[in-house]
């Protein structure tokens, strides 16, 4: 993706991407956002229009709340652009967990896993939109069922805390706690 190939067919990399990339990682890690974007609009048009620096861009335009309208514009390309590949339905799904569409979080959640299965982490998104709309039965019955088909998934156990308290079911949380201590 970064570059093209040698006079003997060998791979060849554009040092500088690698240098601007490594600048862009090093920015998002450092929670630098709007130098991050600086940065990644600053790449070849070639280069920013690879599906990960895209994905990356939506990340960052996700962490500026001054940007939220590009964030959500950029979302909906990504949408278009990409409509079978399994990693957008997740992004797709933080967008619409973002914007309060928990019914379309759960349709991208489905989508995802008609494309590739589902697990139990897609459970704990789905119990993230049921917490969304204060539905805590059905948010923590869905974590519950996470942690049963998966009982080291960290996230659900997590999700479990922080609901059950929103939801005042602290017989939940306090079950939760001890696992997580226990581990």
């Amino acid at each position: 993706e970064m570059g093209g190939t040698t006079a003997d067919g060998g791979a060849e990399t554009d040092g500088s991407r690698v240098g601007e990339l490594t600048t862009l990682g090093e920015q998002m890690a450092a929670k630098q956002f709007e130098e991050a974007l600086a940065t990644l609009r600053a790449l070849p048009d070639d280069l920013r229009a690879e599906r990960f620096l895209r994905n990356s861009e939506v990340q960052v335009l996700g962490a500026i709340p001054a940007r939220r309208s590009e964030y959500f514009d950029t979302l909906e390309r990504l949408a278009v652009d990409y409509v079978g590949d399994p990693s957008m339905a997740i992004v797709l799904a933080n967008g619409a967990l973002s914007r309060g569409d928990f019914p379309e979080m759960r349709a991208q959640v489905d989508r995802l896993g008609e494309m590739v299965g589902s697990d139990a982490y897609h459970d704990v998104m789905a119990a993230a939109s049921y917490a969304g709309e204060k539905d805590f039965k059905k948010a923590l019955s869905l974590a519950g069922r996470a942690v049963a088909s998966e009982p080291e998934l960290r996230e659900a156990w997590l999700f479990i805390v922080r609901t059950g308290l929103d939801a005042r079911e602290f017989g939940a949380v306090a079950s939760a706690l001890v696992r997580l201590r226990d581990e």
